[in-house]
């Protein structure tokens, strides 16, 4: 359901979702964030690559969660706080693709892999989202979502090319 609702609203005219709607997803996400980046450090150690990794999961986790403060201090701060929201989505998008595309080209053979599919573009279609809806291009908001639709099949073909690679190599 929600999938559909993402997308809708990406295709619309003019979204209709509301900014507390919006802040509690993201508190939601948020909170999957940090305890990803527990269980990356319980499972896995403090490896120097482990570690970094999980301290920016549990940052972007943190940072998610700003939104329901912002949203007891007004309107503006909570359009504020989604706009930055927005731009983190994007960031862990690119960073989701960046390291998959990396593990499947430098891993050691036999490696075991685990990847959502549709995640980035999940990532980045939220993201896109907000900022068309709380950036300052109001004019451009449609175009904005729709080009984060398209960066998010962008994002997913080159991890699937990447470990198509993988497989045949």
């Amino acid at each position: 359901m929600w999938f559909t609702t993402l997308f809708v609203a990406a295709f619309a005219r003019r979204p209709s979702i509301a900014p507390r709607t919006y802040a509690r997803c993201n508190l939601g996400v948020g909170a999957l964030l940090l305890a990803l980046a527990l269980l990356l450090v319980l499972e896995r150690g403090p490896a120097a690559g482990h570690a970094l990794s999980a301290l920016v999961l549990a940052g972007a986790g943190l940072a998610l969660g700003t939104a329901m403060l912002a949203e007891r201090r007004g309107p503006e701060a909570l359009a504020r706080t989604l706009r930055a929201h927005g731009a983190l989505f994007l960031l862990l998008a690119l960073g989701l693709a960046v390291s998959s595309v990396h593990w499947a080209l430098t891993a050691p053979p036999l490696s075991a892999f685990a990847y959502g599919p549709g995640l980035a573009l999940t990532l980045c279609t939220w993201g896109t989202l907000q900022l068309g809806e709380f950036g300052p291009w109001p004019e451009r908001s449609r175009s904005l979502r729709l080009a984060g639709v398209w960066a998010g099949i962008l994002l997913e073909l080159a991890v699937a090319a990447s470990l198509l690679w993988r497989a045949f190599h």
